[in-house]
């Protein structure tokens, strides 16, 4: 959405609902193995840095 369409907006619904799915996702790890829990942690830390990226990519444009 955000490279496909150009649209900074849609790219930030997309890029939220991926986050809290993995959020989900490393939750539910952490309940099964600890491990694989921790594993998941540079993923949304990566999906975080992406959701800051975004959302001042959109301040720019509206600034």
């Amino acid at each position: 959405m955000f490279f496909g369409l150009r649209s900074p907006h849609y790219g930030l619904l997309v890029i939220v609902a991926l986050w809290v799915m993995i959020l989900l996702t490393l939750i539910l790890f952490f309940k099964i193995a600890r491990a694989a829990g921790w594993l998941m942690l540079p993923y949304i830390l990566w999906v975080s840095f992406a959701v800051i990226l975004n959302l001042a990519i959109r301040a720019l444009q509206f600034s």
